[in-house]
């Protein structure tokens, strides 16, 4: 089983640009994926984790710690109810129930569908694929995403 402590914990949320995510309730489900994720060759460096309050910090719902653009943007994706607030809506319940959001940089469809593969035979939920253009929901077998 792979130790999950030398994953990048990244300090700030940036637009992802092409990364699968999703929700983990364990540590032993999020080790177990990353084991997993590693065997078909992916880098731990194209791995972040969010977990507790450093990684609600990272998620800066208001925008306020970070520049006038992330404000702007977090007003515009609260109003207009977008994916991308919905999906920080989520984190931040899933991160303060004691959760772990693991994403992984995806670099194509066919390693996009590998991660997803994987996220769901180690017991995650909420899986999205995020662009700096959309947000996919995809549903976790046997889930129903809300």
């Amino acid at each position: 089983m792979e130790k999950v402590n030398q994953i990048p914990r990244p300090e700030y949320f940036l637009y992802p640009e092409s990364r699968t995510l999703g929700f983990f309730d364990s540590k032993e489900c999020l080790e177990a994926a990353v084991t997993e994720l590693k065997t078909l060759g992916i880098n731990e460096e194209w791995f972040e984790l969010f977990e507790g309050n450093s990684g609600i910090h990272a998620l800066d719902v208001k925008g306020q710690e970070h520049s006038v653009f992330e404000t702007i943007a977090r007003n515009f994706q609260k109003f207009f109810g977008t994916g991308e607030w919905v999906l920080i809506e989520q984190a931040v319940k899933e991160l303060k129930a004691g959760h772990y959001m693991l994403s992984v940089l995806t670099t194509d469809s066919r390693m996009r569908d590998e991660v997803v593969g994987v996220m769901r035979s180690t017991g995650v939920h909420g899986i999205r694929y995020v662009t700096k253009l959309y947000t996919e929901e995809i549903e976790a077998k046997g889930t129903q995403l809300k």
